[in-house]
């Protein structure tokens, strides 16, 4: 078992175990048992629980633990990613209905200042840009890196969802290698910039708004349920846990589990299938709860899938139904106005 780090002068600071379970999730998606990482803590908290809370000495217990485990430099990134954003509950689903991305993400700080109490973030603004640093207590380097790594990553997240994926956010780590995604730097804090926006929340029927996200998140708890071991299940339910809506790239899934493309193809063809395959099936599925939605268009749902043009959608969908989206809306006897 690894040493526990000692954080007596600010474990009295309880922690809102639901930021424990997105650590607790990873390592459980990376092979690592719940019992294995219970043992690590004193006192484990009901992750069932919405208001259970956990001391700042077991939080660091596990994220030390999946360190040592896993040697994954991206860990924090990795964490990040793979949260589902609508564990933060109703402060994320208001923070859709805001208007400019600086006030959908006042609710995400606030929500994160009075649950993870040890936590300093520090805004700023210059012109249109945006400055949010965040920041740890000293002490513990590289366990604090990925804690702040992850809430950076969640934050860039929200704003690219809210604003569109075109908007340029950029992260900066004291710690960046050639390894990050590219949209971070080399920086002497932990801080995100990007410019201030109108949200597409904010011109946009909300009653269509959102459902592009949320169909994702539906078909990632219907996955977990009915998850197995073997690796393509996994990469299915990462899949759709960082769906944006965008399923995330090869590369993008291959680095999560901390693999090169070529060993994660290999192990999803010892499996009898294939990154492809299994991205052209979440693709239908996702499809085909779009469809009934008579608010996308045909053009609307290309887009949300990562087609570059309509027709390349058309030709999916009659390959996977054998008839074009169309003849499915007239037929089908429900549709969603």
């Amino acid at each position: 078992m690894p040493h526990r780090p000692q954080l007596i002068f600010y474990d009295k600071m309880k922690i809102l175990a639901k930021h424990l379970s997105c650590f607790v999730d990873y390592g459980q998606l990376r092979g690592i048992p719940l019992r294995e990482l219970q043992k690590v803590m004193k006192s484990p908290p009901d992750f069932a629980d919405a208001d259970a809370k956990v001391s700042v000495t077991d939080f660091y217990a596990v994220v030390q633990h999946l360190s040592l485990t896993l040697n994954d430099p991206l860990l924090g990134i990795h964490v990040g990613q793979c949260l589902n954003l609508n564990t933060l509950g109703a402060i994320y689903r208001i923070s859709l209905k805001a208007t400019t991305n600086q006030e959908a993400l006042h609710y995400c700080q606030s929500y994160l200042q009075k649950t993870f109490p040890n936590i300093t973030i520090h805004n700023a603004t210059a012109g249109r840009t945006a400055t949010i640093s965040v920041g740890l207590p000293p002490g513990h380097e590289t366990i604090t890196r990925y804690i702040l790594e992850t809430i950076l990553t969640v934050m860039a997240r929200e704003v690219a969802i809210i604003s569109g994926e075109d908007i340029n956010v950029k992260l900066s780590s004291p710690h960046h290698t050639s390894a990050y995604p590219p949209e971070w730097k080399k920086g002497t804090t932990f801080e995100m910039k990007f410019n201030q926006t109108l949200l597409k929340a904010a011109v946009q029927d909300n009653t269509r708004w959102g459902l592009d996200l949320l169909i994702p998140e539906y078909l990632a708890l219907i996955e977990s349920m009915e998850a197995q071991l073997s690796f393509g299940s996994k990469v299915k339910l990462t899949a759709l846990r960082m769906a944006k809506p965008r399923l995330p790239a090869l590369e993008t899934l291959a680095g999560f589990f901390n693999l090169n493309a070529r060993t994660f193809q290999r192990r999803l063809v010892a499996e009898n299938t294939t990154f492809r395959q299994i991205t052209d099936d979440l693709k239908r599925d996702i499809c085909n709860l779009l469809i009934l939605h008579d608010r996308f268009s045909v053009t609307d749902i290309a887009s949300v899938l990562g087609y570059s043009e309509p027709a390349a959608f058309i030709h999916s969908f009659k390959k996977w139904h054998g008839h074009p989206p169309q003849k499915m809306r007239t037929s089908n006897a429900w549709h969603v106005n």
